[in-house]
């Protein structure tokens, strides 16, 4: 079940995501009555199974009447039979229970056998046909086929240790799994698996040579001795090409995420439709939730992936197991008890009159409502939550646990009126956005949450197979915009305060000016990377030209201070919060600089060869620089790699000092875990920064795999071949053609 658990604020100068219960946030599965915390309508012809996950779970089904005619426990994920009349029902649970079969089947319906005493009545269930579907990395235009294309097999490194990835679905478990790993070695099997959705992995080392294409085999049997077959298309890539590194990297957090991902079906939120919803924990088990969902959904999204029908390459289940994660975290995230009811009421803005931000509604008729993020940080959260349900690829289908809402198009304008509504209207800080619903002042790391949420929403009209059938963009209204423009001015660090310190990739100590940086409010006292790059977002959003005086000031200052901790930028707070290198920083630095089609930064604001600070110029390519920190640098030719980044993972020598366990499970540790210096820096990593600490494992982990996958905004469709440079806001899956790293490109235009 989806317990209640905390997302706390620390403080008024907070960047990132606390996972404290000082403030909640609840989410549960179909809804507590008397003790009962799981709720599901059945429809039997003779009986029912069902399965509990804990260890006792106490169930009572009532019939049409409100008679009880069953009660009992159930668990340790023991398959349960419960014979019952022919009739409707309605089943409760003390716990999370899954529903195997409406239909059970009486194996001795004819009676006894000759010179036989009958024996008990025994009864089966009537399963969906055994099959293993598989999990293709990225979704490029062969990844159905058998086998794809090598830019769709699963890149693995000789002597470095990768998962054999599958899902089962249907049949009667427990399963047995055994995989050929097609290189001639044992077979690699596993018996008792009863969990379809993470159970059928294996690991297994290779050590052929590059370029080997491999095709493993996995069979499984069920309790009824079915079976069912797959297989799992990989080449043996070159971990000198940082390509290869991604697309290694990406296969295994992408798996991580998956497994971290819990799953209900038919959860109701009366009065709506019921449907199978999914999300992930901030640490695993608890902390918050609607962001790490999120950022999965956009993860999925980004690698060429749409809910059912969608626009993106791959938006069939039955084809690729990660298309059932996207359609369970959509439909989490537009469930009425996530996506819930807000303000709209008209605001006077100073200097633009009464505005009402009920801009949107069904039809495209202002009905009055505003939608927000269920969290206690709506505009933090909902920003994530925003992007997700907007690139989910089919923008005019109907929402399936919404009866309030004939399509995401309408759902989304509503969502957008709750976002505009939450402006600040007035005073100093007019134009921005809190952490809140209703607040008094503004926050520049919540502006960028605000900005990309809304910059996905004017986007979503593309996000659909059917080009033309949406009357048009879902626009932020000009209003809103101006004021944000008016917030973009006012926190940009104009001053002429400089702090010596010193330059981690040179080594040595410099004056660091700055002029340029986007601040925490606009006291010029808290400029840093995290909320420079959420600033170019929102310019971006309110279409200030690559010339404008804060793009440049900002391009500026991410140059300048792109290898420097957080603790010099931060005069006012003395706290580690959200530098350079933490998962938060990246991630917003990334959106920035990818709005604005940056693919060589350098200074703008630089003369005579040297930088704003007086220091020579040396441009750089900064998306490599985060890849190679993230998924690891080259080895050199012919070694095996030892260096996998901040990916736990098993041969991964240079991350010593883990915050999340030894596990190597695929996730992505925090900065401050790798020994030693790794270039461009001279010097060694920095601590862990706060709001890294807040987002958790689960968070950091999609905030990196979007820094090595995605561009901010769009989703897919069409690949084409180009650098990471366009404006357009698009999705790249690495590649090398001819010894360059070069990005296949899914064109969010359909073109």
């Amino acid at each position: 079940m989806r317990k209640t658990h905390g997302l706390m604020l620390a403080g008024a100068l907070i960047m990132a995501l606390a996972s404290s219960a000082a403030m909640a946030q609840s989410k549960r599965g179909p809804g507590p009555r008397q003790g009962y915390l799981f709720k599901a309508p059945v429809y039997t012809h003779s009986g029912i199974a069902v399965i509990g996950y804990v260890a006792n779970t106490d169930v009572k089904i009532v019939n049409h009447e409100g008679q009880t005619s069953w009660s009992g426990t159930i668990g340790n994920r023991e398959p349960r039979v419960i014979k019952l009349p022919a009739g409707n029902y309605t089943l409760f649970a003390t716990d999370e229970i899954k529903i195997l079969s409406e239909n059970i089947v009486d194996e001795d319906s004819a009676g006894p056998r000759p010179n036989r005493d009958r024996p008990t009545m025994r009864y089966a269930l009537a399963p969906g046909p055994l099959t293993v579907v598989p999990v293709p990395w990225v979704a490029d235009a062969t990844y159905a086929n058998n086998p794809p294309s090598l830019l769709s097999r699963h890149v693995i490194f000789a002597d470095i240790e990768t998962r054999l990835k599958a899902v089962i679905k249907g049949g009667t478990p427990p399963y047995k799994v055994d995989w050929d790993p097609g290189d001639g070695g044992p077979v690699l099997s596993v018996s008792g698996v009863t969990d379809g959705y993470n159970g059928a992995a294996a690991l297994k080392t290779y050590t052929l040579a590059q370029g080997t294409p491999i095709t493993a085999t996995v069979t499984v049997t069920d309790a009824a001795l079915a079976t069912a077959t797959a297989q799992y298309h990989m080449v043996v890539g070159n971990p000198t090409i940082r390509a290869h590194r991604v697309a290694r990297s990406t296969d295994e957090a992408l798996w991580y995420l998956h497994t971290q991902m819990k799953r209900a079906d038919g959860v109701v939120n009366a009065p709506h439709p019921a449907a199978d919803e999914g999300w992930i924990y901030g640490n695993g088990t608890s902390g918050h939730w609607v962001s790490p969902t999120a950022m999965y959904a956009v993860c999925l999204e980004n690698t060429g992936r749409a809910i059912l029908g969608g626009k993106n390459l791959s938006n069939d289940p039955t084809k690729d197991a990660y298309v059932e994660d996207l359609i369970r975290a959509i439909n989490c995230l537009t469930a009425g008890d996530t996506l819930i009811s807000g303000s709209v009421a008209s605001k006077t803005y100073t200097g633009y009159g009464v505005f009402n931000p009920d801009t949107h509604g069904p039809g495209g008729a202002p009905n009055g409502k505003g939608l927000r993020s269920v969290s206690s940080s709506p505009v933090y959260e909902g920003g994530m939550h925003l992007q997700a349900i907007c690139q989910a690829g089919l923008t005019e289908g109907s929402v399936p646990n919404r009866s309030d809402y004939a399509s995401y198009y309408d759902l989304i304008g509503d969502f957008v009126d709750g976002f505009q509504y939450m402006q600040l209207e007035n005073g100093g800080y007019i134009g921005g956005w809190r952490y809140n619903y209703s607040h008094s002042d503004s926050d520049g790391s919540a502006v960028a949450w605000a900005c990309i949420g809304l910059e996905a929403a004017e986007l979503a009209h593309l996000n659909t197979p059917n080009p033309g059938v949406l009357p048009g963009p879902i626009s932020v209204a000009p209003t809103v915009k101006s004021a944000l423009g008016e917030w973009l001015t006012n926190n940009m660090d104009t001053t002429s305060r400089t702090r010596a310190w010193t330059d981690y990739r040179l080594g040595a100590s410099r004056t660091f000016h700055y002029y340029g940086g986007q601040d925490y409010q606009i006291s010029n006292t808290w400029d840093n990377v995290a909320k420079t790059g959420g600033g170019l977002v929102g310019l971006k959003l309110i279409g200030a030209p690559s010339s404008d005086p804060r793009v440049v000031g900002a391009l500026s200052y991410l140059y300048r201070w792109f290898f420097a901790p957080d603790w010099m930028m931060d005069t006012f707070h003395g706290a580690r919060y959200a530098g350079s290198r933490s998962s938060y920083g990246m991630y917003n630095m990334f959106k920035g600089l990818v709005a604005y089609g940056i693919g060589t930064l350098t200074d703008p604001l630089g003369s005579g060869g040297n930088d704003y600070d007086g220091v020579p110029l040396a441009p750089f390519e900064w998306h490599a620089v985060l890849s190679d920190f993230i998924a690891g640098a080259a080895p050199a030719p012919g070694m095996t790699p030892t260096d996998l980044g901040h990916q736990a993972w098993t041969g991964n020598t240079s991350l010593t000092s883990r915050y999340y366990g030894a596990a190597n499970d695929g996730r992505y540790e925090p900065n401050g875990t790798r020994s030693g210096a790794h270039a461009p820096l001279v010097l060694g990593e920095w601590g862990r920064e706060s709001a890294d600490s807040g987002a958790n494992k689960n968070l950091i982990t999609p905030w990196d795999l979007a820094v090595l996958q995605t561009t901010v905004f769009t989703p897919p469709p069409v690949a084409v071949i180009s650098r990471p440079s366009d404006p357009a806001g698009e999705t790249y899956i690495p590649d090398e053609v001819g010894g360059v790293d070069y990005y296949a490109t899914f064109d969010p235009g359909g073109n």
